[in-house]
């Protein structure tokens, strides 16, 4: 397994382990009281998530680089990235898309769209969304290829 592909599998497991988590408290939070969660609330569980990613990605992507210091990155590589940032992007574009359509059509029978927080935070679901697919085609190129 070569280094880009242990980085595509820390970042790919990183972001399922923080952001599935994450998400379920909010969504916890939506159905038990039926109102958006507070910003306050909304910004420390963020904070808390960028934390534990700090650590989930950061450690293990120290360890791999330096264990494979003398490693170099090939034209293979760059392909892959290439081909998993492209689609990452359609589908980032994608979710956006979505989001604004389904908020501004959908707002009179959701009034939960109406509020700033919850749209942000499905704006951040869309980057999650659109990441884990950066990642995950990446990883998926790396074993069709091996």
């Amino acid at each position: 397994m070569c280094t880009n592909e242990r980085l595509a599998w820390v970042c790919l497991v990183s972001i399922a382990v923080v952001y599935i988590p994450y998400f379920s408290f909010l969504t916890y939070l939506v159905q038990t009281s039926n109102v958006p969660p507070p910003l306050g609330v909304a910004t420390i569980a963020f904070v808390g998530a960028i934390i534990a990613q700090m650590f989930i990605t950061g450690i293990p992507a120290a360890i791999v680089g330096i264990l494979d210091r003398k490693q170099v990155t090939d034209e293979r590589d760059i392909a892959i990235r290439h081909k998993a940032s492209t689609l990452a992007y359609v589908c980032l574009i994608s979710c956006v898309l979505i989001l604004v359509t389904g908020a501004s059509l959908l707002r009179p029978m959701f009034p939960l769209l109406g509020d700033g927080v919850f749209i942000g935070q499905l704006g951040l679901l869309c980057v999650v969304i659109s990441e884990l697919s950066n990642y995950g085609v990446q990883v998926f190129e790396y074993r069709r290829t091996t």
